[in-house]
């Protein structure tokens, strides 16, 4: 059996959220991102070092920035509607998931914002 093939067999194992200290949280340049999931596209505008307190739909542990607004369009689209307004999103994976078992909280509302070093925030536009 080739490498590519036995590679293509595997079985990926993530580390723990408690293993990984730190997963890039960083807004791109541009301060937007556009995903398309289930053939829906959506756009959001990046704001770093922000955080909306409460208004939480759930927490979720999110390896990256992708996953984690991939998550709140798949609410949306489960939902048939749009429930999932913003995410905020921490960098410190295993501190936050040592403190709330989640480093990726879904939002169904902005109405607070604070500025938080550690968190991203994202808002579907």
């Amino acid at each position: 059996m080739s490498s590519a093939s036995s590679a293509s067999n595997s079985i990926y194992t993530p580390l723990p959220p408690s293993a990984v200290s730190r997963v890039d949280n960083a807004c791109p340049q541009s301060g937007s991102l556009s995903l398309t999931v289930l053939g829906q596209t959506s756009s959001f505008s990046c704001t770093s070092q922000t955080d909306y307190p409460g208004n939480d739909i759930t927490g979720l542990v999110a390896y990256t920035m992708q996953q984690c607004l991939e998550s709140c369009m798949l609410a949306n689209y489960v939902q048939g509607a749009k429930v999932c307004v913003a995410v905020a999103y921490s960098g410190q994976l295993s501190a936050q998931y040592e403190r709330l078992f989640a480093n990726c909280f879904l939002k169904d509302s902005v109405a607070s914002q604070k500025v938080d070093e550690g968190w991203t925030g994202l808002v579907l536009t």
